[in-house]
């Protein structure tokens, strides 16, 4: 069997979430290293991030809507493919460093970067999903935590912390910010509630 967690991860800059509350798709054709930067032309990547974040967005949002009790997460990522083709990206995270799937997918007690697969989702359940889609000029990457059916008071709690360390660092987010201030932001956020963070 695989790996529930893959260990050769990559961190992309999560894009900021705007708005969020079977047959298999052909595989596309994606390169593993992105294309070269031509000098010149750092303001029309940064344009065209810009306009893929909420196209990015609408994909995770339809993923979470889409969730329910006996779907396995390898049916997920064959719709997120067809998603993502759908709107005109490929799946950046496809054979990077030879990940296997187009995004990933973690349940309960995973953590990140789930390889898709056979599991079957039940009542219950807390789905991340991490999703990452480019094009020639640019690319988006954003994750989400979905609750399936009717999931427990603790695991609401826990999924409500999470929406608020994010608009917490989200406040923070500014020129000359540092990564350190919005991670310690985070950090102090949920442990605030009790909760530990995974380091």
């Amino acid at each position: 069997t695989m790996p529930a967690v893959y260990q050769r991860h990559y961190h992309a800059p999560m894009g900021f979430f705007d708005r969020l509350f079977g047959s298999k798709a052909a595989e596309p054709e994606v390169d593993d290293a992105p294309p070269p930067v031509p000098p010149g032309v750092e303001k029309d990547f940064r344009a065209e991030n810009a306009r893929l974040a909420p196209l990015l967005s609408n994909v995770l949002a339809e993923l979470g809507r889409g969730l329910a009790p006996g779907l396995t997460t390898r049916e997920i990522e064959r719709r997120a493919r067809k998603l993502l083709l759908a709107a005109n990206m490929n799946p950046r995270m496809l054979n990077y460093r030879g990940f296997p799937a187009a995004i990933c997918i973690s349940v309960n007690e995973q953590v990140l970067h789930g390889i898709p697969g056979d599991r079957v989702l039940a009542n219950g359940d807390l789905v991340k999903l991490q999703v990452s889609g480019r094009t020639e000029r640019g690319s988006a990457t954003q994750g989400w935590t979905f609750p399936v059916g009717q999931i427990s008071k603790d695991d609401e709690r826990l999924r409500r912390t999470g929406i608020e360390a994010l608009k917490n660092g989200v406040a923070l987010l500014r020129n000359g910010a540092r990564i350190g201030t919005l991670g310690a932001t985070i950090q102090e956020s949920f442990e605030q509630e009790g909760f530990n963070v995974v380091r």
